[in-house]
């Protein structure tokens, strides 16, 4: 499982994974005991009454897996950087330590530009709202609601365009009040 910020608490993105590698840890917590196991295909899969929809769907997965893969590369990026800042403070190298700084800054502008180019080229997807949701949901506003105003019809009226929307707004309403 994996939460969407303080905006989701209470809602929860599940995700499936196709082989043991892929699965997520969630650090700090654990099952003591399963309460239950239940298929739920039947729920994933209601709504898809046709052929064209689990195209779309295995269409949907192929560019999250592009995604992942891509954004996989500037989380192994983010770790080395974060390995060598550990061992510059260690030895009290201050310069280095600055410079890793700001290399750390820019992986993270790099990665947040990604995401939201990815976003805004698959605006015609359900991937570029859940893109947004769930990993840039803390970039400016002004760039979620960029990645929204390009959604066509159909997308911005999907589940994930949906809740873009509300976390849009409440984004707003929180910074109107600060």
């Amino acid at each position: 499982m994996r939460t969407w910020g303080k905006y989701l608490e209470d809602r929860t993105l599940h995700f499936w994974a196709k082989t043991k590698n892929e699965e997520l840890t969630n650090p700090g917590l654990t099952a003591l005991r399963i309460v239950r196991i239940e298929d739920v295909s039947q729920a994933v899969f209601s709504g898809t009454s046709s052929k064209n929809d689990l195209v779309k769907i295995q269409e949907n997965i192929k560019k999250l897996e592009e995604f992942k893969s891509i954004n996989s590369r500037f989380n192994d990026q983010n770790l080395e950087l974060i390995k060598a800042k550990f061992d510059a403070q260690k030895s009290g190298n201050d310069t280095l330590l600055s410079q890793l700084k700001k290399d750390s800054d820019n992986l993270m502008r790099r990665k947040y530009l990604y995401a939201i180019n990815f976003a805004m080229n698959n605006k015609d997807s359900e991937i570029a709202p859940y893109i947004a949701l769930s990993e840039i949901y803390n970039a400016k506003v002004t760039f979620l609601d960029t990645i929204y105003n390009a959604l066509s019809n159909n997308i911005a009226n999907s589940k994930y365009g949906l809740q873009l929307e509300e976390f849009i707004q409440e984004r707003k309403k929180e910074d109107s009040i600060k």
